[in-house]
């Protein structure tokens, strides 16, 4: 008996131990793994008595119950404060949203003005389940950090022409020195103008604004749909 408790037990405790992170949430695998610990309980008790089968029968119970458990909590719904601060998408629920009242669940994913849906609609969701696997691609939104710079640009279109009239870039550099690519630039023809546009993004994502020193400009070029304004 004191064998069975030192190894056979063992085992099974070695599966309760790294289920969650050897098993995904999906109900197919907790009943195959549920499967697999019923047939590991029918070889012992080809050997075992009946104290060695209430011990077994006990834990493989207490194992599979609390996976089901943790499985279940994972997509209940919870407080949109404790959502992901990252771009994945999850499900949200916006019941105040008029647009959504007889649906109020929708995918939406994160954004430096809240929570947006597929089609770039804002929602405004309460609480949140996460999506079930295969996940969508993230949307590539990330927390802003660094500063806001203004530089004294020379802006070029998609043709490698210069574009007359602006002189000015807006854009977010990280600490490393690299530039946020996710919010791209903004571009002025004016330093009034400049500044006042680096206030409203500063406004919105509590940076700081740096103004470089030039006149040396540093090259923009644009995608072939944006224009100055």
């Amino acid at each position: 008996m004191e064998a069975f408790e030192n190894g056979d037990l063992a085992i099974i405790r070695t599966i309760r131990l790294a289920s969650p992170g050897a098993l995904s949430n999906t109900a197919e695998q907790v009943t195959a793994w549920a499967d697999a610990v019923r047939n590991y309980v029918r070889d012992q008790l080809c050997s075992q008595g009946i104290v060695a089968r209430v011990e077994i029968e006990t834990e493989a119970v207490r194992v599979l119950l609390a996976h089901i458990d943790q499985l279940e909590s994972r997509f209940l719904p919870q407080p949109i404060d404790t959502a992901p601060v990252d771009g994945r998408w999850i499900l949200a629920h916006a019941p105040d949203d008029e647009f959504l009242a007889a649906a109020p669940w929708v995918i939406a994913t994160r954004c430096d003005d809240g929570w947006h849906d597929g089609d770039g609609y804002a929602v405004h969701p309460t609480l949140w389940a996460p999506l079930p696997n295969p996940q969508p691609k993230q949307s590539g939104w990330h927390p802003a950090e660094g500063t806001i710079r203004i530089a004294h640009a020379t802006c070029r279109d998609d043709k490698g022409q210069i574009i007359t009239g602006v002189d000015y870039s807006i854009g977010i550099v990280r600490g490393d020195g690299t530039c946020d690519d996710y919010r791209g630039a903004d571009i002025a023809g004016t330093i009034e103008d400049a500044r006042a546009r680096a206030q409203q993004l500063a406004n919105k994502l509590g940076l700081p604004i740096v103004e470089e020193p030039g006149p040396a400009p540093r090259l923009v070029h644009l995608p072939p749909h944006e224009t100055p304004q």
